[in-house]
């Protein structure tokens, strides 16, 4: 199941990566100045750090439920009695 999302978040990555080569060649394009395209390059490189932020940030809560699910001693279905015995 693991190798599922990991193999998903490189799609991801990949994805946005190439999204970001596209915006700047488009900007390279549609740019009138120097000045106009570092600026554009600037704030591409600046959402693809916040992109791989944010893609960290989910392969690490990803593996955290990964390590709940996965764990012998968690027993969910133990978890919903016992929440069904303290409502009822």
């Amino acid at each position: 199941m693991g190798s599922y999302w990991l193999a998903g978040m490189v799609i991801a990555v990949v994805a946005i990566s190439f999204e970001g080569v596209i915006r700047i060649i488009k900007a390279s394009k549609a740019a009138s100045g120097s000045k106009n395209l570092v600026e554009q390059v600037n704030m591409l490189e600046t959402d693809l750090l916040e992109s791989e932020r944010l893609l960290e940030d989910a392969v690490a809560r990803i593996e955290v439920l990964e390590r709940i699910v996965t764990d012998d001693k968690y027993s969910l279905s133990k978890e919903i009695d016992n929440l069904a015995g303290r409502q009822g």
